[in-house]
């Protein structure tokens, strides 16, 4: 079985996303390994002369070893991997290169809500990591504790939908998440004017997408809700308007998002 892949930055968010996967992992029957990225503040990298750099990075490396040490005290040891330390100042991208060459079914990392303009506007971490990981990423509120997942509501586009194939853009991860979890698949397009015309998935009449997932998330007990997000290019993700990327602020379950 695949592992989970679960970034941290020691915050108390991150350690409610560590507990939710711990939980996946023992349904799974997998592991989970950590994730930490670090880098050396810039006033520290210019006060220093070169030859000092080294043992300035040890130092800090040492630093990140207590904190994995005091992070996982009171965690489940039984469904804990390995634990990584990543150098880089892109931290999307560190996260990203380690899913591409580790054998992850699912990247599950912790999500504050709203942020700044400048945030907003770039992307979090969460977010970035989402446009880039090589499998599927679950963002977790923070406040949430995990529970069997029993439902799954996938938020899909009418126009993009086959009711004879399914779906026009891959499922493979997500089909993945429903059957190890054995969860029920909600197929939900959201809309303020749509014919009545399909019988294999649920149109639901609002004006506002995000309210009208939320609504129907509330109705039938949604536990979790996934999304697809396209892959897009920098220029690309500083200014398309995204939906998912709404959502990930402001939903109050766990957003499970892959991407082809």
């Amino acid at each position: 079985m695949q592992k989970i892949l679960c970034p941290v930055d020691f915050s108390e968010t991150s350690k409610n996303a560590l507990h939710y996967a711990l939980g996946l992992a023992k349904v799974w029957g997998t592991k989970v390994d950590l994730i930490h990225v670090y880098h050396l503040e810039s006033r520290d990298a210019a006060s220093v002369p070169y030859h000092e750099v080294d043992a300035l990075l040890e130092a800090r490396k040492q630093k990140v070893d207590q904190a994995f040490v005091a992070f996982t005290a009171d965690v489940d040891k039984q469904f804990l991997g390995h634990f990584f330390k990543a150098y880089g100042i892109f931290t999307g991208l560190e996260i990203s290169d380690v899913t591409r060459d580790g054998d992850y079914a699912l990247v599950v990392m912790g999500t504050k809500g709203d942020r700044n303009s400048f945030e907003q506007l770039l992307g979090s971490v969460t977010t970035d990591l989402m446009t880039r990981s090589h499998c599927p990423v679950m963002a977790i509120p923070a406040g949430t504790t995990f529970e069997p997942v029993h439902t799954v509501a996938y938020a899909v586009d009418a126009d993009a939908f086959d009711p004879e194939r399914g779906t026009t853009t891959p499922l493979g991860g997500l089909l993945s998440f429903t059957a190890h979890t054995g969860a029920k698949l909600h197929v939900v397009h959201v809309a303020a004017d749509y014919p009545l015309q399909a019988a294999t998935y649920a149109v639901i009449h609002d004006d506002s997408v995000m309210e009208g997932l939320e609504a129907y998330i509330q109705l039938h007990a949604i536990q979790v809700l996934a999304m697809y997000v396209p892959k897009r290019r920098l220029w690309e993700r500083l200014f398309h308007k995204s939906r998912t990327r709404a959502m990930v602020f402001h939903t109050s379950i766990p957003l499970l998002v892959f991407h082809g």
